[in-house]
């Protein structure tokens, strides 16, 4: 017979409530699950003695019920938390059982566990992700919404019938585009001029403040400034010129130096005959070098100059200064600060532009933050690497716009999607350092001496690259570029250490084997494009590109454009139509505007007659020749009248 004051018929009440509230109501139950057939189920999954579903074969877990020859209990000293594992009866916890990198992304948030007569229960409220179906809500949780499953116009409805530009039936083509190129992932982009730089790669060296020039063709030494205390950042500029920034002795005390790309550029100031070094033993007192251009002291007296990037065409660079987390754009010309960015805690370490116009930094503590620079004061963005790792301290971007990043401490890459704000990983040789992406192929250059190319969509290792050569293994390799020809450099020293010669490598990418090494100063440090690969000259200011969509006849009635485009801070994409009987009489119909993004957002509305076909030209700008626009695809909406 039960307890008086509890009634069987309670029981559930009861049960419901300890799981919920935590409630220790195992005297109020006692009785109950003793009564004659009366059901015994302390996980609470309708499973154990006298329930209708059957006896349970762990009544402490309810992902085991009568399955436990093929369930394993729970590794509860690799997962504590986990169904099954013992608690303190009545605790509450937050749980995600879906895929890593998905909480919090569309649709998928996290859930809680109770502890139930001592061990945990189901993860229950969460929602993981689903396959993607058309409702406008991202149920697969990858960052995008309904894609894959829209009707071919680009909308939810089934009825609605359209054609799409763009897509693996119908690719962009550079031969139906004027100013435009087609980029690694299918999308248009304008076509960026390739300026005639000499072939150099630039090579600072903290151990004695110098930078060397080293011609990339005849592979020497063909110069070494003086470029103050401790310089470690380059970025060459549209000019060719290089941009070397000195930490300095003491914070507050870095520096910037401009050094000219070519000798037709040096000054000679008293035009008595050009002053400038030679070769690696011909180091000028700073200052009387005629072909470093210019020195700035930049930064305040208590923060020191850690990231660098140039603007290609715009005439100025970027500093990111530790201690005080400010961005900040500096006049080539002047010196002068032209516009800041404070992110307080941030410590920056890298820095570049995205292909869009975006400048991103990088700290060692895995914070990337994005910078729009066309707002006024720049706006900031920061997203977080999700992974347990430090040392990101190097960065990169590609055609895509994606960002890349080095962890130096998990020995892993990282590709971060601005489109869908997602990271993806993956792992490579120990001691990851410096980067660069270009079309198709990321670089990586470790600390121990090896070269790591992968390609970057899907991310993937393709080979690592020993750099040892006659003998000699470089120590702690910080950087990697590539010159005109395609193979790569690698910086790094002979010994190890702040009296360390250093040790420029130049990599043959398809022997897989060192060819040729030059000497520099001591204890070279590289951050950044150091031979300006990945950005030579700027992007054209327009581009355009016609396609015809044929509808189905008289019947067609023609609805909405659909243009999916990233713009970026300088970036437009302007969408004209023409409309006739059929392709032939095309060419004497006249374009009408039919919008622009930004400002306006896709779908455009089209008021046209039915029937016929319809152009389409896209007209691609951008107002910095730094910058430009991405179209992944146009959609044209339209229904047909009866059978189509």
């Amino acid at each position: 017979m039960a307890r008086q004051g509890v009634p069987c018929y309670l029981r559930a009440v009861v049960r419901f409530a300890r799981w919920v509230f935590g409630i220790a109501a195992a005297g109020m139950m006692a009785g109950c699950s003793a009564s004659a057939g009366s059901c015994v189920d302390r996980d609470l999954d309708s499973f154990g003695a006298h329930c209708s579903e059957g006896p349970d074969c762990d009544d402490t877990n309810p992902l085991r019920t009568d399955n436990c020859d093929t369930v394993p209990p729970p590794d509860c000293n690799a997962d504590p938390l986990a169904t099954g594992c013992s608690c303190p009866t009545g605790a509450l916890r937050r749980c995600f059982t879906g895929e890593d990198g998905t909480e919090n992304v569309g649709e998928c948030v996290a859930g809680s566990k109770t502890c139930i007569h001592g061990h945990w229960g189901l993860c229950t409220d969460e929602v993981t992700a689903s396959f993607e179906r058309c409702n406008e809500i991202d149920d697969d949780c990858d960052g995008r919404t309904d894609e894959g499953v829209r009707s071919p116009c680009g909308s939810c409805d089934p009825a609605c019938i359209g054609g799409v530009w763009g897509d693996t039936d119908a690719p962009f083509a550079e031969e139906e585009a004027t100013g435009l190129r087609v980029d690694g992932d299918g999308a248009f982009a304008l076509v960026r001029e390739v300026l005639p730089w000499p072939d150099f790669v630039w090579v600072p060296s903290r151990g004695d403040g110098v930078t060397s020039r080293i011609d990339a063709v005849g592979r020497v030494e063909a110069a070494r400034y003086a470029t103050g205390a401790r310089p470690s950042r380059v970025a060459v500029d549209g000019e060719g010129d290089a941009w070397v920034l000195s930490e300095g002795a003491d914070p507050g005390a870095s520096a910037l130096y401009r050094i000219a790309g070519d000798v037709d550029r040096c000054e000679d100031a008293n035009l008595d005959g050009l002053v400038t070094s030679d070769g690696p033993s011909d180091v000028k007192p700073e200052g009387e070098d005629e072909c470093v251009l210019a020195r700035f002291d930049v930064g305040t007296g208590t923060e020191t100059g850690r990231a660098l990037a140039a603007e290609v065409t715009e005439g100025a660079v970027w500093v990111g200064f530790a201690e005080s987390g400010r961005l900040v754009r500096i006049d080539t010309t002047t010196g002068a600060e032209l516009a800041v960015a404070t992110r307080p805690g941030f410590s920056p370490t890298d820095a570049t532009f995205d292909v869009l116009g975006y400048l991103w930094f990088v700290d060692s503590d895995g914070h990337l933050v994005r910078v729009d620079p066309r707002r006024d004061p720049p706006a900031v963005a920061e997203f977080d690497v999700p992974y347990a790792c430090y040392l990101t301290e190097h960065l990169a971007s590609d055609t895509r716009g994606h960002v890349f990043a080095s962890g130096g401490s998990c020995n892993r890459v990282f590709d971060f999607d601005p489109v869908t704000e997602t990271f993806d990983s993956v792992p490579v040789f120990e001691a990851p350092r410096g980067i660069l992406a270009t079309e198709s192929t990321l670089w990586v250059a470790h600390a121990a001496g090896y070269l790591t190319e992968l390609d970057v969509a899907p991310m993937r290792v393709r080979r690592t690259i020993d750099l040892a050569f006659d003998d000699r293994v470089p120590f702690d390799t910080t950087g990697v570029t590539l010159d005109r020809t395609g193979a790569a450099w690698t910086v790094g020293g002979n010994t190890g250490g702040a009296t360390s010669v250093g040790l420029v490598s130049r990599v043959d990418v398809e022997a897989r084997s060192v060819t040729d090494t030059v000497d520099v100063g001591l204890a070279p440090t590289v951050h950044g494009d150091f031979s300006g690969a990945a950005r030579r000259g700027g992007f054209h200011d327009m581009g355009e590109a016609t396609h015809v969509f044929g509808g189905c006849g008289a019947g067609t009635g023609w609805e909405r454009i659909h243009v999916d485009a990233l713009t970026g801070p300088f970036g437009e994409v302007a969408v004209d139509i023409r409309h006739a009987a059929d392709v032939d009489a095309l060419g004497a119909a006249s374009w009408v505007s039919v919008g622009a993004i930004p400002p306006m957002r896709s779908p455009l509305g089209l008021d046209l007659p039915e029937g016929g076909v319809v152009e389409v030209r896209v007209v691609l700008r951008t107002a910095s020749r730094d910058a430009t626009p991405r179209l992944l695809r146009v959609g044209v909406e339209w229904t047909c009248v009866g059978p189509g």
